[in-house]
């Protein structure tokens, strides 16, 4: 091999651990500017910019085995604060456009999204997150993995696990989204910035459909739960009786989503029965 290819290899990896690096320092500054933010009003779209931006950055920070050292127990319960708030957000923006509008179920969720509001004052530091920030960007953050099959080979092998439909829980099933959604993360950043796994970037559009119905599964799940939190505590009948209908509407829809992204899941891993699912990865690129 030239000296010339092997220099040329060198810079190419130099360029790639620099961008790597520009993205993570990007993200970990838009992080603290967006929960500075959270704090001044709980604005929804907010929240909801906090929460991705995070969710790359962790993407990023696991596909380099870096994300364990980053996300620490106290950053991870102001994330799952903010989880909180936009889970009941979500459900009052939907019974809020309800012809048959649960009223008692909405106030119960307006005090639910306050008390939410009153954890994350609480236990959020802004000087804490500040030199969280601060320490992550001036990390000198060298790239472990420059390629994205591994990462997709784990994860098609955990989607033909699934793929039977009948044993997945929806512990599990939040779980593997959020693997789809790293894995996505992932390669969308690796092509944009000139990654050569070329065979992975034409299941970037599937991959995004398997994250969305996975997402909107997840949200009749979240809002299940609150409803079933609700009708336990909430103790006149009649008050009650809007959410019984919309729990069995969100069950159905619930039900329907399931099918729908095993479908996709099955769809996307060539499986026709458990005796008949493709087992070859894809190879690594040379």
């Amino acid at each position: 091999m030239s000296n010339r290819i092997v220099e040329l290899g060198f810079m190419s990896h130099q360029g790639l651990d620099k961008k790597f690096r520009r993205a993570v320092r990007g993200n970990a500054t838009k992080v603290t500017t967006l929960a500075n933010d959270i704090s001044l009003d709980f604005d929804v779209e907010t929240i909801h910019k906090f929460r991705t931006t995070v969710k790359q950055l962790r993407a990023l920070l696991r596909w380099q085995g870096l994300a364990k050292d980053v996300f620490t127990l106290p950053f991870k319960k102001v994330y799952r604060a903010a989880g909180r708030i936009r889970d009941a957000q979500v459900l009052l923006a939907k019974t809020e456009t309800m012809i048959d509008t649960p009223v008692g179920l909405n106030d119960w969720l307006v005090t639910q999204i306050k008390a939410a509001e009153k954890t994350w004052i609480t236990i959020y530091d802004a000087t804490w997150v500040a030199l969280w920030s601060e320490e992550l960007r001036d990390k000198e953050i060298i790239m472990r993995n420059r390629t994205t099959m591994d990462l997709y080979n784990k994860l098609v092998k955990r989607l033909r696990q699934a793929a039977d439909g009948r044993r997945i829980t929806d512990t599990a099933l939040h779980d593997l989204r959020k693997k789809v959604k790293d894995v996505l993360i992932v390669l969308t950043w690796y092509k944009k910035h000139g990654g050569r796994d070329k065979k992975l970037r034409s299941k970037l559009k599937t991959l995004d459909q398997l994250a969305e119905k996975a997402g909107e599964y997840m949200d009749a799940f979240s809002a299940l739960r609150l409803i079933n939190l609700y009708t336990r505590q909430e103790k006149d009948d009649r008050a009650v009786q809007p959410a019984y209908v919309l729990r069995v509407s969100l069950q159905k829809e619930k039900r329907r989503l399931r099918v729908e992204w095993i479908g996709q899941v099955r769809a996307f891993i060539g499986y026709d029965n458990k005796e008949n699912i493709s087992r070859a990865p894809l190879r690594r690129a040379r």
